[in-house]
């Protein structure tokens, strides 16, 4: 079962580019623990803002990895994965054909109960 260190650990592996932005977003907590699904939160809005700009990020690795913590999860982290990850980026800037293929089974199931149509 993939818990929140074990998600942030594989994060930090997959996009080693998010560990300033995590390191920041750590010090304005003061070594207290804002929870999984913040982390994903705050990881949503690093993946919605390389993908705006273009930055180099591997989009399959990172949607395979939260398709992951959807099937292997414990209940944070598949709240964390689906509630502030996904549902996050479908309401960001970035239009969802840049990243929607990326999705898997589980990942596009949760898109579409909160109203992807497709589009």
């Amino acid at each position: 079962m993939i818990s929140r260190a074990d998600a942030i650990q594989t994060i930090l592996q997959l996009t080693p580019e998010f560990r300033p932005a995590w390191e920041a977003y750590l010090a304005d907590w003061n070594g207290k623990t804002p929870g999984a699904c913040l982390d994903f939160g705050e990881y949503s809005h690093f993946i919605d803002d390389a993908v705006l700009h273009k930055r180099t990020v591997d989009l399959a690795a990172v949607f395979a990895f939260i398709e992951r913590c959807l099937d292997e999860g414990d209940e944070d982290v598949q709240n964390a994965a689906s509630v502030c990850f996904l549902e996050n980026l479908l309401n960001r800037e970035t239009p969802t054909q840049a990243w929607v293929h990326f999705l898997g089974p589980r990942s596009l199931e949760f898109c579409r109960e909160w109203g992807y149509d497709g589009n």
